[in-house]
């Protein structure tokens, strides 16, 4: 079977068959990105929460019929149904290393793990994984990553002559009411983009973590307008 390697992050690579057929991914997010790209009825392997979003499958009837590439209850791999699927590529979020990976490799399952958690990270894996998936994918990519960043300019244009006293202060849940976000985050990145002010970033300064619980106190000390 033709194959072609694709370099990615300056020092990795992966060969993949010259045309991907069959995809998987352990990842809410990439599914989105995949289905964008023109792949999305190529998924054979995926999350049961896109699995059962009713708006997803609206977009890609066929995820319906996809397998679970997690074992429910964590984040780990479902290896056993992978390679019945006979993926050929598997999305994964960079975090911490797959151990599945060397095993997977083996049995022609490649695992890119792809950064996450900010907005660039988000435009970065579009690319490549747009460049894993074939030419045309490629192609729809790079028409995304314009697209976004006219986007991104013009609201920076309006948001810019907002004097900072005027912006929205803003408190945001992740997960549970009492879990949030400091910076680096994806949801710091949103708020900077928006022109708002994130109230809990002050309070991950010197916490050296970007996500955690916090106390009702806080929130209501915080006095968010939002």
């Amino acid at each position: 079977m033709p194959t072609r390697t694709v370099q990615y992050y300056g020092d990795r690579s992966v060969t993949v068959p010259a045309q991907i057929e069959r995809v998987a991914t352990s990842w809410n997010a990439q599914n989105s990105i995949i289905a964008m790209l023109g792949y999305g009825d190529r998924i054979v392997a995926t999350t049961k929460i896109v699995r059962d979003t009713p708006l997803f499958r609206q977009f890609v009837p066929s995820i319906a019929q996809a397998a679970l590439a997690s074992r429910s209850g964590d984040m780990g791999i479902n290896s056993e149904v992978l390679v019945a699927k006979r993926a050929q590529v598997l999305f994964v979020p960079q975090s911490i290393p797959l151990a599945e990976a060397e095993t997977l490799s083996k049995a022609g399952v490649q695992v890119v793990a792809l950064r996450y958690n900010s907005l660039e990270a988000m435009v970065e894996r579009t690319l490549i994984t747009g460049d894993i998936l074939g030419p045309d994918a490629l192609q729809r990519a790079r028409d995304f990553a314009v697209y976004y960043q006219d986007n991104v300019r013009r609201v920076q244009a309006v948001i810019e002559r907002i004097p900072r006293e005027q912006r929205v202060k803003v408190y945001h849940a992740v997960g549970d009411p009492l879990t949030t976000s400091g910076r680096p985050s994806l949801n710091q990145d949103w708020m900077d983009l928006g022109g708002a002010i994130n109230v809990a970033e002050p309070w991950f300064r010197k916490a050296g973590v970007s996500t955690a619980p916090v106390s009702l106190e806080q929130v209501v000390q915080a006095d968010p307008d939002v």
